[in-house]
């Protein structure tokens, strides 16, 4: 997390101090938050206010018994007390947020957990200022929301007729892994990604349906979280980019899974005919937890869940993934899709050793052309046209007749 801090001289009654702190959470045109502090506060005189001396007195809740609030576990006392006041402001759209303490870290994290944790307050995914005052006791945040309240709860109302129409696709007695599956599809399905306005939060992603990383995961959130699946907010770094990315972590019969429907979002990877549903590559739900973590590494400010199972990985429940090179085995279970009438069949192996064989014979050699001989001698063809994809960093190889 980067902080600038500047200062600079003033005059205000008899004193000229002057402190800028300036919160800053943004986008990632590419896939995740960045936050800063970086602007003056104007010092504050006298003794606490009496909204103040209230707060410190109020209970924290250790829950608002709606939201599964992760984040928000992993806070100090300090921080949590701030998180709630910042909650509670938020949600009133108050221009002016008292808060117990004018500490920028714990501003920064209390407001930090309050933003992964709460993918409904779309309207605050911006910046604010922050006002302390001169003995550093307590201290005012005046938040810089991206609408009015008049805009937000239009589009609240909206977003909620939107997940009502998603979730009635859910069966009743959906386990967590076929929910989790089916919000992956639905959000891949309704969401083109497309940096725009709102391309961070769920507002872009259900109600403009275009989005950016965060957007996805948010969105994934949202909808996960409304049917009692423990889901994380996880933001960081994707090998390869610049531009930072965020993704899932969900929890499946007691086991932590990544989840990442950005990257499930590859039309140039599947395309779709023409007046057909968007395609979902599944191979970012449940994937092999080590290929993942090569892949993406979160940004460290929170602990994250250590996943480890692989249980869900559309590839083990569906006994397409290979421990092991064995052409034979391969080639069987390539002519039993093509006699099964698949258009599009893939496999994956355990070991980058493996797969860079396997590659290597079917793609570089050609040997795949064994196969398509397969496909047009059970079709009935004089000729096929084919092609193939890679997903390396997942170990995976795709075939497309």
């Amino acid at each position: 997390m980067s902080r600038t801090k500047c200062s600079k001289r003033g005059r205000l009654w008899r004193f000229g101090l002057l402190f800028f702190c300036f919160l800053l959470l943004g986008g990632c045109q590419a896939k995740t938050e960045a936050r800063q502090l970086v602007e003056n506060a104007v010092v504050l005189f006298g003794g606490e206010p009496s909204e103040v001396r209230e707060l410190r007195e109020e209970a924290v809740a250790e829950t608002d018994g709606i939201h599964q609030e992760y984040y928000f576990k992993q806070l100090t006392e300090e921080e949590k007390r701030v998180y709630r006041q910042l909650q509670q402001g938020i949600e009133e759209f108050q221009e002016e947020i008292y808060i117990t303490s004018s500490q920028d870290a714990v501003l920064e994290r209390a407001y930090d957990a309050l933003l992964r944790d709460h993918s409904e307050l779309f309207w605050a995914q911006g910046k604010g200022v922050v006002y302390k005052t001169l003995y550093n006791t307590y201290g005012k945040f005046q938040p810089s929301y991206e609408y009015t309240r008049e805009e937000a709860e239009e589009i609240t109302a909206a977003l909620e007729a939107k997940a009502g129409e998603i979730l009635a696709g859910v069966s009743a007695d959906a386990t967590d892994y076929e929910k989790a599956r089916y919000i992956y599809g639905a959000v891949v399905q309704n969401t083109v990604y497309q940096i725009g306005e709102d391309d961070q939060n769920i507002a872009g992603a259900l109600y403009e349906n275009q989005a950016v990383c965060a957007g996805y995961a948010r969105a994934v959130q949202y909808l996960l979280e409304q049917l009692g699946v423990e889901c994380i907010f996880v933001s960081g770094d994707m090998q390869g980019s610049t531009e930072g990315h965020a993704w899932n972590v969900v929890s499946l019969d007691g086991n932590y899974y990544y989840l990442d429907a950005t990257n499930g979002d590859q039309q140039d990877f599947l395309p779709t005919a023409q007046g057909e549903p968007q395609s979902v590559l599944y191979d970012y739900l449940c994937p092999f937890p080590e290929d993942y973590a090569a892949l993406c590494q979160d940004d460290g400010e929170f602990e994250i869940p250590v996943c480890t199972a692989v249980d869900y990985n559309s590839y083990i429940q569906n006994g397409n993934c290979f421990d092991t090179w064995d052409q034979e085995a391969l080639r069987a279970y390539f002519t039993e899709q093509i006699r099964m009438g698949t258009p599009v069949f893939s496999v994956k192996f355990s070991n980058s050793e493996d797969y860079e064989t396997a590659k290597s014979v079917w793609i570089d050699q050609e040997e795949i052309r064994s196969i398509a001989t397969y496909y047009m001698e059970w079709n009935g063809l004089s000729q096929v046209q084919y092609s193939y994809g890679l997903l390396d960093d997942l170990h995976t190889l795709y075939f497309m007749f």
